[in-house]
């Protein structure tokens, strides 16, 4: 029987290393991008790092309206013909909440300069070019999901192998999220996995989540840190 994919939109945060994008690439606006989009598991597996751009945050001066960003998003990929995803997400820079357009699925660092200048067209204004040395920040970002269910409240990603998700109980806060997820790692066999927080929107109310990051997880092991997390809620 062909799995029915499940369409809805939530969030997802997580912590990233971020540090300034090259100026000669920036367009003369804030660029930040991530060193490590999944901290948990590419520490462990430099092996697995891509050279193309992984994920990119276009800091902007103030917020836009989540859905004014999704459609720009939308508008200037066919603009400038340049594939992208482009989603409504918060950081920190200095420690100072901040508002940004994260850009993902670039096949070049080349596009970059092109995709400024077509979001400026449509409306945006980006916070000035500063050089950031690496820094951990807590990212927040709108996405939209296509998820498979495994069993009741267990999910994959129908788009991208390795990523999963499991309903919880309750909403954590960040600090309690890391230390359960510290604890874990510390008491199962094999700790190499990156974690996140998430939401989705299901059966009229707001489902809260975790995500796991794996290429190599299996289903014994994505059953024991399932486990794991709800035994410590």
């Amino acid at each position: 029987m062909k799995k029915r994919i499940i369409e809805t939109i939530g969030t997802i945060s997580k912590e990233e290393v971020l540090c300034s994008l090259e100026e000669k690439l920036s367009n003369k606006a804030m660029i930040l991008e991530s060193h490590f989009p999944f901290p948990g598991y590419y520490h462990a597996n430099p092996s697995g790092l891509q050279q193309a751009p992984r994920s990119l945050f276009f800091v902007t001066k103030k917020k836009y309206d989540e859905e004014f960003i999704i459609r720009s998003s939308i508008a200037v990929a066919q603009k400038t013909g340049i594939s992208f995803d482009g989603a409504p997400g918060r950081i920190k820079v200095y420690n100072i909440p901040a508002y940004c357009i994260r850009i993902k699925g670039l096949e070049s660092y080349r596009d970059v300069p092109a995709l400024v200048s077509a979001f400026k067209s449509a409306g945006f204004e980006f916070q000035k070019f500063t050089r950031v040395s690496d820094y951990d920040s807590v990212i927040r970002i709108q996405k939209f999901f296509e998820l498979y269910e495994i069993s009741e409240g267990v999910y994959s990603d129908a788009l991208q192998t390795g990523w999963y998700y499991f309903e919880i109980p309750r909403q954590l806060t960040w600090e309690e999220f890391a230390k359960i997820t510290v604890e874990i790692k510390h008491n199962i066999d094999n700790p190499i996995f990156d974690a996140a927080i998430g939401t989705i929107y299901r059966h009229h109310k707001i489902v809260d989540m975790i995500r796991i990051y794996d290429s190599h997880c299996n289903d014994a092991k994505l059953e024991k840190i399932h486990r794991y997390y709800l035994k410590k809620l």
